[in-house]
């Protein structure tokens, strides 16, 4: 029996006869007489007549029917059942291992499963974008034995693997790259502000935990850039944003701190000169005012916690309440003076008349 190999589109095999090279049908049985040259098999048939010129052994210009066959019952499959691209795959690395005598069927094959590669590459990104946003979005990395570090380095190294395997392009690659990375960092920080909002709102967080939440955040960005997760332009946009908001964070501490402080002091000095007892405290106003004028210089604005205007408008303020008070103090101590003379003026008047109307009696 001769052409009857299994698992190939063309089994035709070559029969060399008394001078005459001839095939026949397939799965038919021969009567070998003497004098034949014998039966060749179906890959030296077609080493034999590729080298004589005859064009379907030659190139394969055209599918076989057993591909273009199944070809068609595939495509009828795949557009009337839910496939996924996992299955197309091997489905076409069958075709590839089941048809591979015909170079068309061969091209074919190789274009079609190149195609589904690159389309199943982009199915993992997305699968890997989701998989990012959904535990950026409630920081849950630690429940599920992962990081977002982790994370990135598997899609970077899938990504670049498939660059060396020439799935992709190399600017296919930092695209998906940069995009992983990004959508990581921006879903982390994002979560950070809105917890961070939250606490302040909500749980009266301190300014200072709150500085120190927005360091974390500085933290975060430098280890994200050290590993390759954002760019350079990403980097520097995000440190000069955070630079800004704890600058702000910080001039409000500072302004909250120096707006306390005077309300105290001023409520002190109103309390103590409204019942003037200055004296039971050890104290007095002119002392109390130069010791404020001394701090706003020396504790806020020396350290940098409030600005120059500030500085003179309320030194100026203090230095004419002191003004006022030593002022005051003066035309006291005048007061007093000028009661003491006339007191003094009165008892020697009176010492005077006794003495005259003793002498006169």
């Amino acid at each position: 029996m001769v052409n009857d190999e299994k698992g190939i589109s063309d089994p035709r095999e070559l029969i060399v006869d008394k001078g005459r090279i001839y095939t026949a049908g397939q799965g038919r049985v021969i009567a070998v007489v003497k004098g034949c040259k014998g039966v060749h098999s179906v890959a030296k048939t077609k080493a034999i007549m590729s080298g004589m010129g005859i064009p379907h052994y030659a190139t394969g210009k055209d599918n076989s029917d057993t591909f273009t066959s199944a070809k068609d019952d595939w495509t009828h499959y795949t557009k009337t059942h839910a496939v996924t691209t996992a299955q197309e795959l091997e489905k076409w690395l069958e075709f590839q291992e089941k048809f591979k005598s015909n170079d068309k069927d061969i091209a074919d094959i190789e274009e079609q499963i190149f195609s589904i590669m690159q389309k199943q590459t982009k199915e993992f990104n997305e699968q890997s974008k989701a998989y990012l946003e959904k535990h950026s979005a409630i920081n849950d990395w630690g429940d599920n034995g992962d990081t977002p570090l982790d994370a990135f380095k598997r899609i970077k190294d899938r990504n670049y693997q498939d660059l060396q395997d020439a799935k992709i392009t190399w600017d296919d690659y930092v695209d998906n790259v940069s995009d992983a990375g990004e959508t990581l960092y921006d879903d982390m920080k994002s979560y950070s502000d809105s917890w961070l909002e939250h606490q302040q709102k909500y749980h009266s967080m301190s300014i200072d935990d709150y500085i120190a939440g927005i360091d974390r955040e500085a933290e975060r960005l430098e280890e994200f850039y050290a590993n390759d997760v954002i760019n350079y332009q990403k980097y520097v946009e995000e440190k000069q944003a955070l630079e800004e908001k704890r600058y702000d964070a910080v001039a409000q501490k500072n302004a909250d701190e120096y707006s306390a402080w005077q309300k105290d002091a001023d409520a002190w000095q109103e309390l103590r000169s409204t019942y003037d007892d200055w004296d039971k405290y050890g104290d007095s106003e002119e002392d109390f005012l130069k010791r404020k004028i001394d701090r706003v210089k020396e504790s806020f604005y020396n350290a940098g916690k409030i600005s120059f205007e500030e500085f003179i408008d309320d030194t100026n303020k203090y230095s004419m309440e002191l003004y006022k008070s030593q002022s005051s103090a003066v035309d006291e101590l005048l007061q007093k003076s000028n009661k003491t003379i006339f007191q003094m003026s009165k008892m020697n008047f009176q010492s005077k008349s006794k003495n005259f109307v003793t002498v006169g009696t």
